[in-house]
């Protein structure tokens, strides 16, 4: 008889058996190795274990608990979406001639399906990726409409649980970019999800893009911060492996499979860029995503601008500093205001020096 294993949990009574080679014979045991889990290997055939064999043991047994956990969350996470679809069919069906009721259930149906199809999704992406299979497109498109994109699909979440979403864009010095425009919408959709889902209702979240030149590459950067439950030290150094999830009551009664932040690292890395997870237990998280993009100067004419007198009316310290860089270096003249009050005092004026202005920027006023 050549070298056979086996893998058993040792217990009171015995080993319990949990795979083995198909010759293998407990009573000829001549190696014993320590397992994780509280596993043993047990070989038979040579005096000493086989660290080579003992290696591609572990690595198959990590992959069995990652698929076990996998299969485990899936049947819950499938099965929930999935009960909510048969059972609002069910009642559809009883009711159909109400018309009310038959429209709820289809709206909740509708929502059902939208889960389960993105659970999918994200199970279908990950295989891709593993496999190879995953292509990335290089496609001209505008960072103005990938933002609007992202704003359409992450703003009605905000909305629903009663949080103050603030979103910003400034520095861009490139609005025509290169790159995979489906792929980065995937990436910021699924951390600013994930920044809703894990803070308690009415809290605060905050995104900002900017750029940065580096050589012939726009770099597209991303900061998504949120207050919420926040992660252990010990999880944020695991947040990007596959099926992990945290094991706290509160996140385990917030439905997914593990997949996505570790879907995320895989596509940015894949478009060579970098992510990075800094998170604390009650104080929130913050995610910063930097991609190097190639892109088209932003070829912008401000000669209509020159001289003319333009007013800004913006409660924001913050904003009316970036409106006046931005008009000052086209050479405009601009009168900063904070409130309604304010702005007409300043129309009236300009009207009384018959100066009137050329154009009026409206953004949040006191």
């Amino acid at each position: 008889m050549g070298r056979t294993y086996a893998v058993v949990r040792p217990g009171p009574e015995g080993d319990e058996l949990i795979c083995a080679s198909p010759d293998y014979d407990p009573s000829a045991v001549t190696g014993t190795a320590e397992l994780s889990g509280g596993l043993l290997l047990r070989i038979t055939g040579g005096e000493e274990t086989d660290p080579e064999l003992q290696r591609q043991l572990r690595e198959a047994l990590e992959a069995n608990a990652s698929k076990e956990q996998f299969l485990s969350s899936m049947s819950h996470d499938i099965r929930t979406p999935m009960n909510a679809i048969v059972g609002m069919t069910a009642l559809a069906k009883k009711h159909i001639d109400e018309k009310a009721r038959v429209a709820d259930a289809l709206s909740k149906i509708e929502v059902a399906s939208a889960h389960l199809l993105s659970l999918i999704n994200e199970v279908l992406d990950m295989s891709r990726i593993n496999s190879g299979r995953m292509h990335l497109e290089e496609a001209p498109f505008a960072l103005g409409d990938l933002l609007h994109e992202l704003l359409v699909i992450v703003r009605p979440q905000m909305e629903a649980k009663g949080h103050a979403f603030r979103f910003e864009a400034e520095d861009i010095a490139a609005e025509a970019l290169r790159g995979d425009a489906l792929r980065l919408r995937q990436i910021y959709v699924n951390v600013l999800s994930n920044a809703a889902k894990y803070t308690n209702d009415g809290g605060e979240i905050s995104a900002r893009f900017t750029q940065r030149m580096e050589g012939e590459k726009c770099v597209l950067c991303f900061v998504c911060r949120d207050n919420g439950i926040g992660m252990s030290p010990q999880f944020v150094a695991r947040i990007f492996e596959p099926f992990e999830r945290a094991n706290t009551s509160t996140i385990s009664r917030i439905e997914g499979t593990g997949l996505g932040m570790s879907i995320v690292k895989k596509l940015v890395e894949a478009m060579g860029g970098t992510i990075a997870v800094e998170s604390e237990p009650g104080k929130g998280t913050d995610v910063s995503v930097e991609i190097p993009l190639d892109f088209e100067p932003l070829q912008v004419n401000a000669s209509a601008l020159r001289g003319s007198a333009v007013l800004v009316v913006e409660a924001d310290p913050a904003m009316r500093e970036r409106f006046q860089r931005y008009l000052g270096d086209a050479e405009a003249r601009v009168t900063l205001v904070s409130s309604a009050s304010e702005a007409v005092s300043a129309l009236s004026d300009a009207d009384f020096r018959s100066d009137p202005f050329s154009g009026v920027i409206l953004g949040k006023a006191l």
